[in-house]
């Protein structure tokens, strides 16, 4: 995602996605949900109800690499078990791609006024394709040690992106 949505959250009745922190949470807790899992809930929380083809997630969650449809199957599969009862909001749109239902508030952190980001539930999906593919925001890293730091400077440098977080 690009670093424009890294301080955003998207807030729905008692759902909220925090970018920042890349995390999924439900009445305040946080849901267990996978990076890549994450980047998918995130891009379609950002497309505000349009329908986002497969091609573009794909293209925004492994950007560069040849992914399997089945890759991403797995994938919106692992956001609708962290959905749990409200894996509904996940919308397929047959033959189209995929579309998060509900009327999603969007915040900066550091701002107190929302907009909203999404469609709401019960409405019809429209088209977008989008050319362009936002860069991946990069995540928190905890290192454990000294050779976890030397290990991150040196994939940092090969411009490696990292998928999730390392906590101490």
């Amino acid at each position: 995602m690009s670093s424009s949505s890294a301080d955003r959250t998207y807030a729905f009745g008692n759902w909220l996605i925090d970018c920042q922190h890349r995390e999924l949470r439900h009445d305040n807790v946080t849901v267990p949900i996978g990076s890549r899992a994450f980047e998918i809930l995130e891009k379609l929380a950002s497309s505000a109800g349009v329908v986002v083809t497969r091609d573009e997630l794909i293209g925004t969650v492994w950007p560069g690499l040849n992914v399997e449809p089945n890759t991403l199957q797995v994938h919106i599969s692992a956001v609708r078990k962290a959905l749990g009862k409200d894996r509904d909001l996940l919308k397929t749109v047959s033959g189209r791609g995929y579309a998060l239902a509900g009327a999603w508030r969007s915040e900066h952190l550091d701002r107190e006024t929302a907009a909203p980001a999404s469609a709401p539930a019960n409405s019809s999906f429209s088209s977008s394709c989008n050319a362009a593919s936002p860069d991946r925001a990069s995540t928190r890293l905890w290192p454990r040690s000294s050779s976890t730091a030397r290990i991150t400077s040196k994939f940092a440098g090969d411009n490696c992106h990292f998928s999730g977080d390392i906590l101490p």
